[in-house]
């Protein structure tokens, strides 16, 4: 998303006006897809994404742990299977990201 914002401000660059009236339509399309469950239990899921989000924004990483536990809970019918995946989680959590080399 950041790089299709990239790319939108660098071909508007000379339409102000029109970027700005595009830009509020991106934020606000932006906006509503974070509020979907599937969408959050998948950035949840980005380990690339994750790790760099829960360094900013400790609540946002909280709520998208939650979005995650919604699916789950919605498409993991058998309590011990959603036991498993949820301490899996927890692991996945706990864990620290490898740092890329160079």
């Amino acid at each position: 998303m950041d790089y299709a914002r990239s790319s939108i401000k660098d071909s508007l660059k000379d339409k102000p006006t029109l970027l700005k009236e595009v830009l509020e339509c991106y934020d606000k399309r932006w906006d509503n897809q974070m509020e979907q469950k599937l969408y959050g239990a998948a950035l949840y899921l980005n380990p690339g994404k994750f790790f760099a989000l829960r360094e900013k924004d400790r609540r946002q990483a909280a709520r998208l742990r939650s979005m995650f536990n919604d699916v789950i809970w919605k498409m993991v019918i058998h309590e011990n299977e959603q036991f498993k995946i949820s301490k899996q989680a927890d692991n996945y959590e706990r864990s620290i990201p490898k740092r890329g080399t160079g």
